[in-house]
């Protein structure tokens, strides 16, 4: 038989002092996790990408083959007055509907002034890769009946904001991370050509 001795008032206090003492450090917490978003840095946007231009030459199917070269040039924008960005990985994924993928790339990293544009170029390639007889069979029907063929291009960064404090201290937000899916990604092909071209804004 175990016997319960009633708390004492300097036990209940005690207590008391501890649940006020995790009570105003989880507010302050909050505090510093809200003026470390809204007043340094502003509530900042994610960095945002499009398509610029794009070709595809080489391209031919073969059963359920494809072969093809895809060229893209994207421009990442910040939309932040108060922060510059840093994208440190983009990776690229070309696709028709659904994983897996088609290709898949990583870039290089590429900085982005407050309120400006950033550049980025690169090459997707296959050699007689096998995609689906779905897959197949929409793009046989796409360019031999309208001449354009669409696809999906997922591009997916890791990113770190900068701003200065007051203009002295150099503060960073790393890690985020943000993914877009450029859909559709359309190219018009002549009549028995290979080569393809950027139709619709993504």
């Amino acid at each position: 038989m175990h016997l319960h001795h009633p708390r004492t008032d300097e036990e209940a206090n005690k207590d008391a002092v501890l649940l006020l003492l995790a009570s105003g450090l989880m507010s302050l917490f909050l505090l510093y996790t809200l003026f470390w978003r809204f007043v340094l840095f502003g509530n900042p946007q994610y960095v945002e990408f499009q398509i610029e231009s794009a070709t595809v030459s080489g391209f031919k199917l073969d059963d359920s083959r494809l072969t093809g070269t895809w060229n893209f040039t994207l421009v990442a924008t910040n939309p932040n007055q108060k922060v510059t960005v840093t994208v440190d990985t983009i990776d690229v994924s070309l696709f028709k509907y659904y994983t897996p993928y088609y290709a898949t790339n990583r870039l290089p990293s590429v900085f982005v002034n407050s309120s400006g544009h950033s550049h980025v170029s690169f090459k997707l390639g296959l050699v007689d890769h096998y995609i689906s007889d779905f897959d197949a069979i929409e793009i046989f029907q796409e360019k031999t009946t309208q001449g354009l063929v669409s696809f999906e291009l997922k591009v997916a960064v890791f990113f770190t904001y900068r701003t200065k404090f007051w203009g002295i201290w150099d503060l960073k937000d790393s890690h985020l991370y943000s993914c877009t899916t450029c859909d559709p990604v359309q190219f018009g092909f002549s009549p028995n050509n290979d080569t393809g071209v950027f139709t619709v804004e993504c």
